[in-house]
């Protein structure tokens, strides 16, 4: 979260809501911070003069100080790297939580209107999904770097 922080800080000023959705954007949403985890860490940073807020205490956005740019500069390497591990398949899992969304939206839909037969007949199609995602994991070695297996089908 600090690296994060810093990082984001180094390309401007921002506030915390600002934080969250730079570090959700950059992630393409594989990560997204909560407000009770970035604002005890901008707190930190301040306390360690690392960053300095503005004076709106209302909404204050955040900036680094000149030690903040200089551990920043020192260390890059290691931040770089954090992005690169943070972003590491969020296309595949900016898929799969589109695909829980609709699939949850389907599950709602079917206890609003259902009969009790639709509603423990989903559950049953839940438990099986349940069940062939960790068949999947079963059943396939580690994907090597960049290679992503192809889709099974699946009957609707």
């Amino acid at each position: 979260m600090r690296d994060a922080i810093l990082s984001v800080l180094a390309e401007g000023p921002s506030n915390g809501y600002g934080l969250m959705q730079a570090i959700a954007d950059r992630t393409d949403g594989g990560w997204r911070p909560s407000p009770g985890s970035v604002y005890p860490t901008l707190q930190q940073l301040v306390d360690e003069a690392l960053i300095e807020p503005s004076d709106d205490s209302r909404r204050p956005e955040y900036r680094l100080t000149a030690q903040g740019e200089a551990q920043v500069a020192a260390r890059s390497e290691e931040i770089d790297r954090a992005w690169r591990e943070a972003t590491r398949g969020p296309a595949r899992a900016g898929d799969l939580r589109d695909a829980l969304g609709t699939l949850q939206a389907a599950g709602r839909q079917v206890v609003q209107v259902g009969t009790d037969a639709q509603v423990a007949q989903a559950v049953a199609v839940l438990h099986a999904a349940r069940r062939d995602l960790y068949g999947i994991l079963a059943e396939a070695p580690p994907e090597t770097a960049g290679e992503v297996a192809a889709p099974r089908e699946v009957a609707p």
